[in-house]
């Protein structure tokens, strides 16, 4: 994904009982993250990333807020 435009970062956090990860990415527009499902290398990547997760479930985002040290 790092090589898609608008590409800021990513994150992931696991759950301390093993059940759950979330993977947070951050792009620099809802533009950007669009062209990014829209393309083929980032599709391929998503596809086989859903081959060893149980239940994928997208969602579109806001950041509220951060809280730094």
């Amino acid at each position: 994904m790092k090589h898609q435009s608008g590409f800021v970062c990513v994150s992931f956090h696991a759950s301390q009982d093993g059940e759950r990860v979330i993977n947070c990415a951050q792009w620099e527009s809802k533009e950007h993250y669009g062209a990014m499902l829209a393309s083929l290398e980032a599709r391929v990547h998503m596809d086989e990333a859903a081959t060893f997760a149980s239940d994928v479930q997208p969602r579109l985002s806001c950041l509220a807020s951060v809280h730094p040290r």
